[in-house]
């Protein structure tokens, strides 16, 4: 329905060019929905900006990193789990059984853990052209964005809206 509203604005523009019809084309596509986690519900989060977005959230021991699809990796499936406060979570990997820890300082890699209490807290604000900033909400540093660093291997805190902090969170 908020397409084909959406539709009709463009249609309206297109046949009578004014602000008023650039406007309401702006509040359509403002209204459209966004991407909305479901606590519990399995996720593949991959990265917008580097390697063409060929890369996903990929956990390793010690830490969580990105490498290339594969769909047969249960590794690369997270679930974001609430925190209790509103539209808050744990960032949780099943197969690991940990989740990803706060952001700290620029080019520090957060830690993973067990504990709920040295967990990370992160927000989705999503877009509707499906990319979502991760937004650390307990960081210790100064930036909040969970960040793609250029060597294409670590996860950094960065600002949650240049272009290797957007994600595209995949249901599967």
């Amino acid at each position: 329905k908020a397409i084909d509203e959406l539709a009709e604005y463009v249609d309206a523009y297109k046949t009578a060019p004014s602000y008023e019809a650039y406007e309401a084309i702006n509040a359509a596509i403002a209204g459209l929905p966004t991407l909305e986690v479901e606590a519990g519900k399995w996720y593949r989060i991959r990265n917008s900006a580097r390697s063409n977005a060929t890369l996903y959230l990929n956990p390793e021991a010690s830490r969580v990193s990105t490498a290339a699809s594969n769909v047969n990796n249960a590794n690369q499936l997270f679930s974001f789990l609430p925190t209790g406060n509103n539209k808050e979570y744990y960032l949780y990997n099943g197969n690991y059984q940990y989740m990803l820890g706060p952001l700290g300082a620029n080019e520090t890699q957060p830690v993973v853990t067990t504990d709920k209490a040295a967990a990370g807290k992160w927000k989705i604000e999503s877009t509707a052209t499906g990319l979502s900033s991760i937004i650390c909400q307990n960081k210790t540093g100064s930036n909040t964005g969970l960040h793609l660093a250029g060597d294409n291997v670590r996860l950094v805190p960065w600002t949650n809206n240049a272009e290797a902090s957007l994600w595209y969170i995949e249901p599967v």
